[in-house]
C-alpha cells in the first residue's frame, strides 16, 4: 500500500462520521492528515468561480438531436472535500479499519462512504423493433466457435449476415448458422485483386479487406444504399450510452436510430459506433463526434467517390479501417462516430482467431507504418497504448453536417420504442428480446433517480444512501435521505 492515501468525502455528514468512527478532526479545508500524529495542513476557503461557458459550449450537438434517444451526460461530481492521509509504511489493515473498506495493496485513494460499484448491473435495454433498413454484415476467420458478434445479433433477434470463407462453411453452418443468422462463402476472387498497398507478396496473408469489399458489392446488389459490417469480436455485445451507464441492448433499435440519423444527411460518407471502452462513464461526452475515424461496426454508404469521381473501396493489407475513414474525409464527406449506443469490442489482438494469429500476428509496427506511408501529410507512427501505434491528425477535417433538401427538423425526442428496465435476476440479461419482453411485459421503464453514484451506508446495516447531482453545475448538491 501507498503510504498516503486521497480520501474523496461527499458530504459535511460524511466528514463528521469519519471523525467520529476514527476520533479525528478533519474539516472540509484539510488538505493533509497524518493518522498517527494527528498532524494536518489546513488550505483556505476559495471563493466560487462565475459560471464559464464550458457547459453550453458542450450542448454544440442538440441542434442535430431531434427525434433521436433520450440523451445526458456530465462528468463525475466533484467531491465536497479531498483529504491526503499519511501513513507508515505497510499499514494496510490500518487503513482498512479506517476507511471502512476493504482496500487493496495498490489503493492510492478512495471515497467516503465508499462507493458501492455495479448499481446498474440489473437494467437492460428492450422495446422497440429490430427491423432494420440497411443490411448488416459481420465478417469472421477462425472464430466459429466465438463469434461473438453475431452471438449478441442473434439474441438481439436482429437478423444479419456472417461471412466466412468456403474451407470453414461448414463449421460455422454447424456453430453460427440459425433463424437471424445468414452464411454466406466469401467469393475468394476478391483476394486475388485486392490492393493491398504493398510488396509483402501473395503469400502473406490479406487481412479482412477482401471480405469487406465483397460485403459492399453484395449489398449493391441486394439493392441497398448504405451497409452495415461488423467484426466478428464484440465480446461484451452492444450498448445504449444511458446517462453515463453503459445499458446492455437486447433490442436491434439502436440500428434503426442510427439509420434514421444519417438517412437525414447528404454529406455523410460514413457512421459507426464507438468502442465501449473509450467512453468511460465518468467523462462527459457529447451524443456522437463529427470527422473522425470510425473502427469495427461501421456502416458505410455504398454510393461514395472520391475527389475524381472513383468509387471509393477498401485496400491495404494493414488499417484499412483508418486508410478507409480518411480517404472518405478526404473527399469532402464527413464521417459520424456514435456514443449514444456503443460497440463492446475485445482490446485488439486479445481474442485468438480473425487477424490475430495471421497479418498481426508480428504486433502492430507494420500496420502503423502502412497508414503513416499512405497518408504522411496527416499520418505518423508513434509509442502508445503500451505498443507501436498510428497516430493521425483529423483537426484539419472541419466539414459540417448537411440536411438532405425536403427534411424538415421535428423537434422532440424518438426512444424508438426503446426502454430501460430492471430484471430481477442478472443472468437474465443473458436472455433473448423476446424473453426478456415477455417476461417484462409489465415492468415499469426504469427512470433515471437522478444520481451518479452510490454509497455505503454511514452506519453499519443501514441502507444505502445516494449521491445527487446536479448536472448543470457538475458537482454535488445535495445529500438524499437513505434510499428505501
Amino acid at each position: 500500500m501507498s503510504n498516503k492515501i486521497v480520501c474523496k468525502f461527499i458530504s459535511q455528514e460524511a466528514i463528521d462520521d469519519f471523525n467520529k468512527r476514527n476520533n479525528f478532526n478533519v474539516t472540509k479545508l484539510t488538505k493533509e492528515y497524518n493518522v498517527h500524529t494527528h498532524k494536518k495542513v489546513e488550505g483556505r476557503e476559495t471563493k466560487k468561480r462565475s459560471k464559464d461557458n464550458t457547459f453550453e459550449a458542450r450542448k454544440w450537438w442538440e441542434q442535430y438531436w431531434w427525434q433521436m434517444p433520450t440523451y445526458e451526460s456530465h462528468d463525475e461530481p466533484k467531491p465536497f472535500a479531498k483529504v491526503t492521509f499519511v501513513f507508515e509504511d505497510n499499514e494496510l489493515e490500518l487503513a482498512k479499519k479506517i476507511f471502512n473498506q476493504n482496500l487493496t495493496s495498490r489503493s492510492k485513494w478512495a471515497w467516503y462512504p465508499e462507493l458501492i460499484p455495479g448499481y446498474y448491473k440489473k437494467l437492460v435495454v428492450i422495446g422497440g423493433s429490430s427491423k432494420h433498413k440497411y443490411p448488416i454484415y459481420v465478417i469472421s476467420k477462425g472464430r466459429w466457435d466465438k463469434c461473438y458478434t453475431s452471438r449478441y445479433l442473434t439474441q438481439m433477434e436482429v437478423d444479419h449476415f456472417v461471412v466466412c470463407e468456403p474451407s470453414e462453411y461448414e463449421k460455422y453452418k454447424e456453430h453460427v448458422e440459425n433463424k437471424y443468422a445468414t452464411l454466406l462463402q466469401l467469393d475468394m476472387s476478391y483476394k486475388d485483386r485486392y490492393d493491398t498497398c504493398d510488396d509483402m507478396g501473395a503469400d502473406f496473408p490479406k487481412g479482412s479487406g477482401p471480405a469487406r469489399n465483397f460485403v459492399w458489392d453484395d449489398s449493391i446488389k441486394r439493392g441497398a444504399k448504405w451497409h452495415w459490417i461488423m467484426d466478428d469480436n464484440a465480446t461484451s455485445g452492444f450498448y445504449l450510452n444511458w446517462h453515463n451507464e453503459k445499458i446492455k441492448c437486447r433490442t436491434g433499435a439502436i440500428f434503426e436510430s442510427c439509420e434514421n440519423f444519417v438517412d437525414r444527411y447528404e454529406n455523410i460518407g460514413q457512421f459507426g459506433l464507438h468502442y465501449d471502452f473509450f467512453c468511460a462513464s465518468y467523462q462527459y461526452h457529447s451524443p456522437f463526434t463529427r470527422n473522425t475515424r470510425v473502427y469495427s461496426c461501421i456502416l458505410n454508404r455504398n454510393d461514395i467517390v472520391n475527389s475524381e469521381g472513383k468509387p471509393i473501396r477498401w485496400r491495404g493489407r494493414f488499417n484499412e479501417d483508418t486508410d478507409l475513414s480518411i480517404r472518405i474525409l478526404k473527399s469532402g464527406y464527413c464521417t459520424v462516430l456514435a456514443d449514444w449506443t456503443l460497440f463492446g469490442k475485445a482490446n485488439t489482438m486479445t481474442v485468438k482467431g480473425g487477424n490475430t494469429d495471421t497479418i498481426y500476428v508480428n504486433g502492430t509496427t507494420e500496420k502503423s507504418e502502412m497508414i503513416a506511408r499512405l497518408h504522411p501529410d496527416i499520418a505518423k507512427v508513434m509509442y502508445r497504448f503500451h505498443r507501436v501505434h498510428h497516430y493521425v491528425d483529423y483537426s484539419g477535417f472541419t466539414q459540417e453536417l448537411k440536411l438532405k433538401p425536403g427534411v424538415e427538423v421535428t423537434p422532440g425526442e424518438n426512444n424508438y420504442g426503446m426502454k430501460v428496465i430492471m430484471v430481477d435476476d442478472e443472468e437474465d440479461k443473458h436472455q433473448t428480446k423476446s424473453f426478456l419482453e415477455e417476461k417484462y411485459k409489465d415492468a415499469p421503464a426504469y427512470e433515471w433517480p437522478g444520481i451518479y453514484k452510490t454509497f455505503a451506508p454511514f452506519e453499519e446495516g443501514g441502507e444505502l444512501i445516494k449521491l445527487k447531482v446536479d448536472p448543470n453545475e457538475m458537482c454535488i448538491s445535495e445529500l438524499n435521505q437513505p434510499v428505501k
